[in-house]
């Protein structure tokens, strides 16, 4: 995925098509995958949560590491907050 914070090197545009992506469950259906673990850092961290609300069958497990809101809106949150409520259990 992108380098956001720009502390990196490499703009991995050999492994992502930022054009032709938009979601990250595209960019996962696009490699064949049927279900994984997601591991994010930061912003993306809120990316996989996101993408596991649309789809939860995609995600098996998230590992999120100091995810941060940035960039995000309350209702954002809202829908995180509402399907972890749902689904207490699968999130502890």
């Amino acid at each position: 995925m992108g380098d956001n914070s720009k502390l990196g090197d490499d703009d991995n545009s050999d492994h992502f098509n930022f054009r032709c992506y938009t979601t990250l469950d595209a960019y996962v259906d696009d490699l064949g995958v049927e279900s994984c673990f997601f591991i994010g850092h930061s912003f993306s961290a809120m990316v996989g949560i996101l993408a596991a609300i649309r789809r939860p069958e995609l995600f098996l497990r998230l590992i999120l590491i100091g995810a941060s809101p940035k960039g995000f809106e309350l209702e954002d949150f809202d829908k995180v907050f509402a399907v972890m409520e749902a689904n207490y259990e699968v999130w502890v």
